[in-house]
């Protein structure tokens, strides 16, 4: 393959991973803006406030098994038996999960069971569909993993519009998420028969359960910790300050993360090109992650940038004017945004040279410091407790992280090429 080619193949992965963030992260977004407009303050507040928490652990029963998955395809070894064993666990760990957010919320006035339940199986899902993709990125499969996102998203927009005139509840409009998951996995499934893998077939292999979980599981602990700092906020601020709080910094949270699609571009591709260069010699490319950071570098600028000097009018384009107090919100946490960049760039290298107990280490660190923080300065100041606390929680995160990568360089766990 000749450099021109070679280029072209980057670029072309690294639009079609920035379509699919578009398309998944920007589907719930616009689910969130949309739900501003239609339901008061508090009920939005309860609905963050439970998308949030079923986050959170849907990360624990996610094992980190999408970023096994990738890592092991990508360096070429064969996930015949483990993506069926890995299928049969979520199968049986959904009877689990259900019943967590109830008990969570049961002492909630706003309380809504059927709604906790089917945002509950909408996380859930998208759980699952995160391994269908982990696949597909591994066998650099990047233009199918979109035409499928699509078609599913395709379906769900189409069942949503369907469902709009009669006016129903909530709960209702929701359900089209889960019928577009269902669609994903028809679509994942068969791309796998092709490849000789039939799904649900054979049995569950309890060594081939503690291999996988050996590996993934660490990496697993460090997207639960990122998961806890990162919604950590608005479940101290519900109990603490109240839906309505929630409400307002969510918005300004929303669009914070939202500008995240756009690093995918640059790292997903990057942990599948880093994952077999190590596998292979146990080497880095010093030009690949030069790169790499100083693309990540420009981005940050740029998204600090517009979240700090415009936010009044990203809160009124998105949100409308009755939300315009969330501006401030959104001003000062632009500030952290270089953090995520960064710790997610030093969190990806860590998993493809096998040290998935790093990251696991340092946001589990960071997870405490944040939940530790949030409580104490939310209880004396408020909303801005959790600004403060959440762009602290990115930076310590981003430096302990590079702290291990030197460290490692030095003692030659991987070289530079």
């Amino acid at each position: 393959m000749n450099l021109i080619d070679k280029y072209n193949n980057k670029f072309e992965s690294s639009i079609y991973i920035l379509f699919n963030s578009l398309l998944d992260r920007g589907t719930f977004f616009i689910l969130y803006v949309f739900l501003t407009h239609i339901v008061a303050k508090t009920e939005y507040g309860f609905i963050v406030s439970v998308f949030a928490f079923t986050n959170i652990i849907m990360a624990v029963f996610d094992f980190g098994l999408p970023f096994y998955i990738q890592r092991e395809t990508a360096s070429g070894n064969s996930i015949k038996l483990e993506i069926n064993t890995i299928l049969y666990i979520k199968s049986v760990s959904f009877l689990l999960f259900i019943p967590l957010p109830i008990m969570y919320f049961a002492s909630t006035a706003e309380i809504n069971i059927p709604l906790i339940i089917i945002i509950s199986t909408i996380n859930f899902s998208w759980g699952i569909s995160s391994i269908f993709n982990a696949v597909l990125y591994g066998s650099d499969a990047y233009k199918k993993s979109s035409f499928y996102l699509l078609i599913s998203r395709v379906v769900l927009f189409i069942a949503f519009i369907v469902l709009l005139p009669i006016k129903p509840g909530v709960e209702i409009l929701l359900l089209p998420f889960i019928l577009s998951f269902f669609v994903h996995f028809l679509l994942f499934k068969n791309h796998l028969k092709t490849r000789g893998i039939i799904l649900f077939k054979g049995h569950l292999e309890t060594s081939l359960v503690r291999k996988t979980f050996r590996s993934s599981f660490p990496m697993g602990l460090g997207v639960i910790f990122v998961l806890i700092y990162d919604r950590a906020d608005i479940l101290i601020l519900q109990k603490i300050s109240g839906l309505e709080i929630v409400a307002f910094y969510s918005v300004a949270y929303s669009l914070y993360r939202a500008m995240q699609i756009f690093s995918s571009m640059i790292l997903v591709p990057k942990y599948s090109v880093f994952s077999k260069s190590f596998s292979q010699n146990r080497t880095l490319s010093r030009s690949e992650l030069i790169h790499v950071s100083f693309s990540l570098l420009l981005l940050g600028l740029i998204i600090i940038f517009i979240m700090f000097v415009f936010p009044d009018f990203l809160i009124k384009l998105f949100y409308s004017s009755s939300y315009l107090p969330s501006s401030k919100v959104l001003r000062y946490l632009s500030i952290g945004f270089g953090g995520v960049l960064m710790n997610n760039f030093t969190g990806i290298i860590l998993n493809s040279i096998r040290k998935e107990k790093v990251p696991a280490f340092t946001t589990g660190v960071g997870a405490v410091i944040n939940i530790v923080l949030n409580i104490i300065l939310i209880t004396k100041i408020g909303i801005w407790g959790a600004v403060i606390t959440t762009v602290i929680t990115e930076y310590i995160v981003f430096i302990f992280q590079f702290g291990f990568l030197f460290y490692y360089k030095r003692r030659k766990v991987f070289v530079l090429n």
